[in-house]
């Protein structure tokens, strides 16, 4: 039995219908489980997942939500404790450094935190 980790990232091709130049962008939605309040764990997933997607061709990589945090938080307190600054983001450093090592685009929903009182996902 294969973990959902395990399993290939779903790649699609499509032409944009909007580009004159007839440019082809391959996409690949990663599909796995963050671990609420894993952190470390979550970073290397989102990263194992981006790596086998931009080595089976992706351009543009769609990981889950929340996928630094782990989903669902159940209070304030504990999306505040989740929450990273995404200049200050392991997740965002590493996902940021396959992006450029891999020439790909990557989309992350991340707990965000803004300010002491502003959160966004």
């Amino acid at each position: 039995m294969r973990t959902e980790i395990d399993q290939k990232p779903l790649v699609q091709e499509d032409t944009l219908s909007a580009s004159e130049r007839g440019n082809v962008i391959r996409t690949a939605v990663c599909q796995y489980a963050p671990i609420l309040g894993d952190l470390p764990a979550n970073v290397e997933k989102g990263a194992r997942a981006i790596q086998e997607a931009a080595e089976s061709g992706a351009d543009l990589i769609v990981l889950p939500e929340m996928a630094n945090s782990g989903y669902v938080v159940f209070s304030s307190a504990e999306a505040r404790a989740l929450a990273e600054r995404p200049d200050e983001s392991p997740a965002v450093a590493r996902w940021q450094q396959l992006a450029q090592e891999f020439d790909i685009h990557v989309v992350a929903g991340l707990c965000e935190k803004v300010s002491d009182n502003a959160l966004y996902n």
